[in-house]
């Protein structure tokens, strides 16, 4: 009886330990897409093509932060490496908001850009609303509603939305107005979605150059 006791507890305590040990591994898990290293150097390889270490890709995300109208295009780009950061240590990001006098696409320089390990596209995709994957994760992973907005200042076709910049990000008057996009779309709406007043607070785009 004593033997079948004890033999019964040694069964339950290495049940417990495996169930302890399964758990701790998915605590540790990377979030989302994101399942990979931040860091250009470790693993790239051959990884500059389709189906390498994600991490080796230039990569896109949408910001934590919401700002207003008048956030300025030297603080959005922080705000988009403030939360680069978080996942992709060492690399530069800028935020996809176009100005009267230079367009979002201008301004992110060449792709194509990733979303984890899927492929959004290059710069004429972008242009051409021919998206690989819905832009909709945060830098480490974790997924926006869809729907939620953005502030671009661009107009589908990723030109300038000609006077609905803020005031090329100067200002959050309710009297002056910006372009929206939305999170999660693949067409048009993803940068050309609405006009809103700059009063209004809206997420970033963020795309690695």
């Amino acid at each position: 009886m004593r033997l079948a006791f004890l033999w019964t507890s040694l069964l339950a305590s290495l049940a417990l330990g495996a169930c302890g040990g399964s758990n701790a591994a998915r605590s540790g898990d990377a979030a989302g897409p994101f399942s990979v290293g931040g860091t250009t150097g470790g693993g790239g390889g051959a990884g500059g093509g389709a189906g390498g270490n994600p991490s080796a890709q230039k990569q896109a995300f949408v910001s934590y932060a919401m700002v207003q109208g008048d956030v300025g295009l030297a603080a959005a780009d922080t705000a988009c490496n403030e939360d680069g950061t978080l996942w992709f240590t060492g690399r530069n990001f800028v935020a996809f908001l176009s100005t009267s006098t230079e367009s979002a696409l201008a301004r992110i320089g060449d792709g194509p850009w990733w979303v984890g390990g899927s492929r959004l596209g290059s710069p004429s995709d972008l242009a051409s609303n021919t998206l690989g994957t819905a832009l909709k994760s945060s830098p480490t992973g974790s997924v926006f509603a869809t729907g939620e907005y953005v502030w671009t200042g661009t107009a589908s076709g990723g030109i300038v939305a000609a006077a609905q910049t803020c005031a090329d990000w100067t200002t959050k008057s309710n009297t002056v107005t910006g372009q929206l996009g939305q999170i999660g779309y693949n067409l048009e709406k993803w940068t050309a979605s609405t006009i809103d007043t700059c009063d209004h607070e809206g997420h970033l785009y963020c795309f690695e150059r």
